[in-house]
């Protein structure tokens, strides 16, 4: 299979998707690129030493690591808090959601009849059948 897909022509697609990786890792990696003339231009005007203008740079790609871990985290905590607002409200296992328009959805309506939408049914009735 792997051969196939080695042999196999390149197409537009193939062009687009590379050039949108350059792009994107040309941008991602444009502020390293960007500090580096900068702590040129500055270390003049500042009386930076050797030592100083390593620790700006260094500054920079620590800053970089800290920020991703950071914003990882962050995303990790908001996937949680969205696993949390699907549960049941009386704790259940999670298999009853809201559905939007439609009331609520049940994996299994039970004997209460929880779960069931306005039509009485474990499962939303199209627009057009409703009069």
């Amino acid at each position: 299979m792997l051969q196939a897909l080695d042999e196999a022509p390149l197409t537009r697609r193939f062009y687009i998707l590379a050039g949108a990786v350059m792009l994107g890792a040309v941008l991602d990696l444009f502020d390293f690129f960007l500090i580096g003339f900068v702590v040129l231009e500055i270390a003049d005007e500042w009386d930076l030493t050797f030592g100083e203008q390593a620790i700006v740079l260094l500054a920079a790609g620590v800053g970089a690591i800290l920020g991703a871990i950071a914003y990882g985290g962050w995303q990790w905590l908001q996937s949680r808090k969205e696993q949390q607002s699907w549960k049941s409200p009386t704790g259940g296992d999670g298999s009853t959601y809201s559905s939007g328009m439609y009331g609520t959805v049940s994996g299994s309506a039970g004997a209460s009849g929880a779960g069931s939408s306005p039509t009485g049914s474990s499962t939303p009735e199209p627009a057009s059948a409703k009069s």
